[in-house]
């Protein structure tokens, strides 16, 4: 939806409808003297006046609220190798996540690679690899790490 706004020399300009519903929600900004505008709705149009459109403009700057958070995911993956930097194949790596404590999974493909996508970036994670009753050091990714895809290599020492 556009709007159609009219300027003193009726030459017709056009911008984006932002905050029309909200305009229409508000009855004294309706009726006041002050916001006199005349919505049409045409074909999806409105046209209005502009300085009605200026006021609108206000309005939409300084009463709108918030856009709702948007989650945003992160992708982890690095490699897990041993103490002499030979990759783990079939090597198990476990996120945790720390607010829920739920354990997500991935074993390790021949290079010893792993990846996990679709981490949520507001929560924070631990995680570590598992190679034959063997464990690496547990690692730590905070919420406050902005890397949208950090990789972190682990190492499981099998001596």
């Amino acid at each position: 939806m556009a709007i159609l706004i009219c300027n003193a020399a009726a030459m017709p300009v056009t911008i984006p409808a932002i905050g029309i519903y909200f305009f229409s929600r508000v009855p004294f900004l309706q009726q006041s003297s002050l916001w006199r505008c005349v919505i049409h709705c045409v074909t999806g149009q409105t046209t209005l006046s502009l300085p009605s459109a200026a006021a609108m403009a206000v309005i939409v700057l300084f009463c709108s609220a918030p856009a709702p958070a948007q989650n945003t995911f992160r992708t982890l993956s690095g490699t897990v190798t041993d103490q002499h930097h030979e990759p783990l194949r079939g090597a198990v790596v476990e996120v945790e996540n720390d607010g829920d404590k739920t354990v997500i999974s991935y074993i390790t493909d021949k290079t010893g690679h792993y990846q996990f996508r679709r981490l949520n970036s507001g929560a924070d994670y631990n995680f570590w690899a598992t190679y034959r009753q063997h464990r690496s050091e547990s690692h730590y990714l905070s919420k406050f790490n902005s890397k949208t895809a950090p990789v972190v290599d682990l190492t499981v020492k099998l001596e």
